[in-house]
């Protein structure tokens, strides 16, 4: 028989006309349909090539199989550039493995390309044009491989066992470690958000590697509800006050451990709020603030929304927040509902009445760097002058270009891959090891 696209069909034909029996015909099917699979995972020979230059440093050969219309959008140096910031943020390219067919339109088809770099796996989405030239890529997923280093520790809390990653340096028995708190919502102990950010951010772990080659340990964990602590299920228990009693309880934790010698707490967004309240309950020497709010959430949340819906409805959200205070039940315009609902009612009640900037005040005998970045949306840098109003000692960066996710922007990218900010890593590393 010779060998064609339908010859698995002719193939199942014939053994059906040969009476098989019902058992050896389910085997044949799941060995056709492997056949299928991985004919539909193969390499795609645009791609391939595309990839392949790439890993090489081939700029300018790479560069040719792009389509005329994808040439006018980046350059031969910015697209060395892009290749370039994505090793930064993924480590060394190892393989281009695999595509994945995701649509067929003529002559022209959208891909899924698979890529492994030392820390990740890293999908893009590639599609070719009917004249074989690459419209566009752009990134689709990235499935992160386990550090070097990683351990998983745990530690017993009401209701069961709290799980995060420890990452330690290699070749150093004894060294500092550093707890990294994550922000607020569902922001995982990467730094991933999946429901509020389409894209990968992974700060909290490039940061622990960056830290880990400089010597300094760190645990990172999942809150109540998240990633690998999901079976924490009640959203009345995910309020500030049972994160601040996390936070203390790994502190305790850590200090315990004869590998360290030094614990130090670090906390981006709303995790440095709950820094500050577990340096206080449990003092530590430092405390690292990046872009953590000074005032209180209500005011934050009205300066969040202010831009963005009528006046009216900002004037509702004060009201909010004191008829959760009167354990009330509130009105909430439609237009809040990603904020305001049911199951972040326990959690925006939790921060009534809580000031940063107030209780960071009494932090005098602890060092403390409160870094944010000049173009931050979310908390912008006036929220870290307000804490270094309140704490004269500590110090102040504020790192030009650096948004709320911790990374460099730039208003005109191919793709969105956008490198850590070094000076943050840098600064972060000094500070913990001075």
């Amino acid at each position: 028989m010779v060998a064609t696209q339908n010859t698995p069909i002719l193939f199942l034909y014939f053994c059906l006309s040969k009476s098989y029996t019902m058992k050896r015909f389910h085997l044949l099917l799941v060995f056709l349909l492997g056949m299928l699979r991985l004919t539909a995972q193969q390499k795609d020979q645009v791609a391939n090539q595309f990839f392949t230059f790439l890993s090489e440093g081939k700029w300018e050969d790479a560069y040719t199989i792009l389509s005329p219309k994808s040439q006018t959008k980046i350059s031969v140096k910015a697209l060395e550039q892009l290749w370039n910031n994505i090793g930064k943020q993924y480590g060394p390219w190892k393989s281009y493995s695999s595509d994945k067919v995701e649509n067929v339109m003529g002559k022209s088809r959208l891909l899924i390309s698979t890529n492994t770099f030392e820390y990740y796996y890293v999908d893009f989405k590639v599609s070719v044009n009917s004249e074989e030239k690459i419209e566009r890529f752009s990134l689709h997923a990235v499935n992160s491989i386990p550090l070097n280093g990683d351990v998983l520790d745990s530690v017993t809390i009401a209701g069961g066992k709290l799980y995060g990653s420890l990452s330690l340096p290699t070749g150093i028995k004894k060294c500092p470690v550093v707890l990294i708190l994550p922000g607020s919502g569902p922001t995982d102990k990467d730094g991933d958000s999946k429901l509020l950010l389409p894209e990968y951010n992974h700060a909290y772990q490039f940061l622990a590697k960056a830290l880990a080659e400089k010597g300094i340990a760190s645990l990172r964990f999942d809150k109540r509800g998240i990633g690998a602590n999901k079976s924490f299920t009640d959203p009345a228990q995910s309020t500030l006050d049972n994160y601040d009693k996390d936070a203390i309880t790994w502190l305790k934790y850590l200090k315990q451990n004869s590998r360290f010698s030094d614990v130090y707490i670090m906390g981006h967004s709303e995790g440095g709020v709950i820094a500050i309240d577990a340096a206080l309950a449990e003092p530590v020497k430092k405390v690292v603030l990046l872009s953590t709010p000074a005032e209180s959430l209500e005011n934050l949340l009205v300066k969040q929304f202010k831009p963005y819906v009528h006046d009216s409805v900002v004037k509702t959200i004060p009201v909010i927040f004191r008829q959760l205070s009167n354990n009330e039940q509130p009105t909430v315009p439609n237009t809040l509902n990603s904020v305001f609902n049911k199951g972040s009612f326990d959690w925006l009640k939790s921060h009534n009445g809580v000031v940063p900037a107030d209780r960071l005040a009494e932090l005098r005998n602890t060092q403390v760097i409160i870094i944010n970045g000049t173009i931050d949306t979310n908390v912008p840098p006036a929220q870290a002058e307000m804490l270094h109003k309140s704490l004269p000692s500590s110090k102040l960066l504020l790192i030009p270009g650096m948004s709320h996710l911790l990374r460099m922007e730039s208003d005109k990218e191919f793709i969105a891959i956008r490198p850590l900010a070094s000076e943050l890593i840098s600064a972060v590393s000094a500070f913990l090891k001075k």
